[in-house]
């Protein structure tokens, strides 16, 4: 049988060649955009522990010119520094603006503010620090900043997501801390949904802005004064606010140091599913003087998104035609190391 040192650096070269193909074809695989926490609520679950988020609720409009210059810089401001704090965009209750809800008005007016003559745009951190108008992002800096400032402490929250064929049910799991007051507390939980598209001829009608962030979606409300001081078997709680109303129901329960809420919301059709995120918000609700934010976590979530798949073989492709015009330098650089001399002729064995 003959063999030849160039068969044999060819047998080299091509495993060279294989080995980059391998290493470029992972490099190309698809990336996913992962929510936060774990699983995903497309997959069936969810779940996110925490509480040292700091809630941001932005009070915006459709039609409002400056908040199509502001909303973008909030958003890519949230992503960045993300999950310090957590973006609520509340859309009026006006009849003009297509994403409007309840939820604006009621906060708003939690806040103590006139929904009718706010100006829009306007933000609160954790409740407080009411700030209006165009915002830079060295100004979300310093009121982010300001809000864990003054957070004094974070309730731990547990926050479990799970979808059946027909609703969507929400585990709220708090730790209660000793000596800790609940009377004058409650859990806020918002369902929000993130690339609301407007679409092109709406969009044109408005501000311009086709695609919207963090929208407010539906938010329920739940006073602890129920499982304040004592245990309670699973029943039905207390609800201070809902959104809609017909879609969600509530028990609250609690044993020992850990209360836990349990939600269920029937989503409606036009909502994306694969886009909606969850946050459970632990709040005063003593006045308007007093509120605050005792702790926030979120839940987040993404479509998974195919991200360079065309670029990664595009990537495979120039790897691949590198190796073939380098293949005679590789053979001749392992010549030594083999052995083998790439330019000798062929010998019998």
């Amino acid at each position: 049988m003959a063999r030849t040192s160039g068969t044999r650096a060819s047998s080299v070269v091509v495993r060279a060649l294989a080995l980059s193909l391998l290493l470029a074809s992972a490099l190309a695989l698809p990336a996913t955009a992962e929510p936060m926490g774990e699983g995903s609520l497309l997959e069936g679950s969810l779940q996110v522990s925490g509480g040292g988020t700091v809630l941001q609720e932005e009070v915006t409009a459709t039609w409002c010119e400056i908040c199509a210059r502001t909303d973008p810089r909030v958003s890519d401001f949230e992503q960045s520094v993300s999950p310090r704090v957590q973006r609520i965009a509340l859309h009026p209750d006006d009849g003009s603006d297509p994403l409007g809800t309840r939820i604006s008005s009621h906060r708003i007016v939690r806040a103590g503010e006139n929904p009718a003559t706010l100006p829009v745009p306007s933000f609160w951190h954790d409740g407080q620090g009411q700030f209006t108008g165009e915002v830079s992002e060295g100004r979300l800096q310093l009121l982010l900043l300001a809000a864990e400032s003054e957070r004094r402490a974070d309730t731990e929250l547990d926050l479990r997501v799970e979808r059946t064929h027909v609703s969507i049910i929400i585990d709220v799991l708090l730790e209660v801390e000793p000596g800790q007051k609940l009377n004058d507390t409650q859990l806020s939980l918002f369902v929000t949904e993130d690339d609301v598209d407007l679409g092109a001829e709406e969009a044109a009608q408005m501000n311009g802005i086709r695609r919207h962030q963090g929208v407010a979606r539906a938010l329920i409300e739940v006073p602890l004064s129920e499982v304040a001081d004592s245990e309670r078997e699973a029943a039905a709680a207390s609800v201070a606010f809902a959104e809609p109303v017909e879609a969600w129901s509530a028990t609250l329960e609690r044993h020992d140091d850990v209360i836990h809420l349990r939600l269920q919301l029937v989503p409606d059709a036009s909502w994306t599913l694969g886009s909606l995120g969850f946050t459970v918000v632990h709040e005063s609700i003593i006045g308007d003087d007093d509120l605050r934010v005792l702790g926030v976590v979120s839940a987040m979530q993404r479509d998974k998104v195919l991200e360079g798949a065309g670029g990664g073989w595009i990537l495979v492709a120039i790897l691949f035609l590198s190796c073939l015009l380098m293949a005679p330098e590789i053979s001749s650089r392992i010549a030594p190391w083999t052995g083998l001399d790439s330019e000798a002729p062929a010998e019998d064995t």
